[in-house]
């Protein structure tokens, strides 16, 4: 970006503060990237591949918004935070390890960091909102996928419901098929017996089903 864009722009807004932003941002960004990249790995449970494949995309577009970002630093004549240790330091939307390596709690995990992100771009934003046309349009651009990304998740975890296996009442497991079993030597015995009167007793038009004899 040319030395004198620069100055115009200082002339509408603290380009320093902006940079600061977008510092910020970028760290956040980096952290994003990695907690979509370690979670496609260690992804368990219900719909594993699906959200993997989720992960993994959304990991390739937060590394997208992290170049957009470094690039406009430098346009600003900014310097992109250089120490990764920093990322830390300046994200308001903090890396946190997973807990639980089920796809619910990763999930749910990343619709919180996706929410603080979406927080971040409007704040953005708003800053260069009718100053800063080409912040701006970045920014937009980056919260509208950040919505998209939510959305996704949260359609993920609505989806969970359907893979649901329904607990087993307590003590009934077996008992149906025992029943039937039952039902069935019974009625076999009784079929047995009724066979064998009329064999004794070939005038006999009656056939006695009785349990009891």
């Amino acid at each position: 970006m040319a030395r004198e864009s620069v100055k115009i722009l200082q002339g509408k807004l603290d380009v320093e503060s902006l940079i600061s932003q977008l510092n910020a941002a970028l760290a956040e960004e980096w952290l994003a990237y990695y907690q979509y990249w370690v979670g496609a790995l260690v992804v368990e449970g219900a719909m594993r591949a699906d959200v993997q494949g989720e992960f993994e995309e959304h990991a390739e577009e937060e590394r997208r918004h992290a170049q957009l970002l470094a690039d406009r630093i430098i346009e600003l004549e900014g310097v992109p935070v250089l120490d990764p240790k920093q990322w830390f330091e300046l994200a308001r939307c903090k890396y946190d390890a997973p807990q639980g390596f089920d796809s619910v709690s990763l999930l749910k995990d990343n619709v919180a960091s996706e929410r603080c992100a979406i927080l971040r771009y409007q704040e953005i934003a708003d800053f260069t909102n009718g100053k800063d046309f080409t912040t701006c349009d970045i920014a937009k651009h980056i919260l509208a996928e950040e919505e998209e990304h939510e959305q996704d998740l949260q359609d993920y975890i609505s989806r969970q419901s359907n893979y649901q296996v329904p607990n087993e009442p307590e003590g009934i497991g077996c008992l149906p098929g025992f029943i039937i079993g039952i039902v069935i030597f019974a009625l076999c015995c009784a079929a047995f017996r009724a066979c064998e009167r009329n064999i004794k007793d070939p005038n006999s038009s009656q056939y006695e089903y009785s349990f009891l004899d």
